[in-house]
């Protein structure tokens, strides 16, 4: 676990980790989230992660009539 969060820190840099991490946490047991409590997990699930923040980004800037 410690040397997966030394890899994502290395690939990203600490500050774009930490935000990656506290929206992991802020949007964690929302629906279609994907499940993340480790490390390991942020890694592999990272991709899915990201569409998920790209989906709500869109659907916030839909306007509905």
């Amino acid at each position: 676990q410690r040397q997966a969060l030394k890899d994502l820190v290395k690939k990203l840099g600490l500050d774009q980790t930490r935000a990656i991490i506290q929206y992991a946490i802020s949007v964690q047991g929302k629906p279609y989230t994907p499940t993340i409590t480790t490390p390991h997990q942020l890694i592999t699930k990272l991709g899915d992660l990201k569409v998920y923040a790209e989906k709500q980004k869109n659907s916030a800037r839909t306007i509905i009539l």
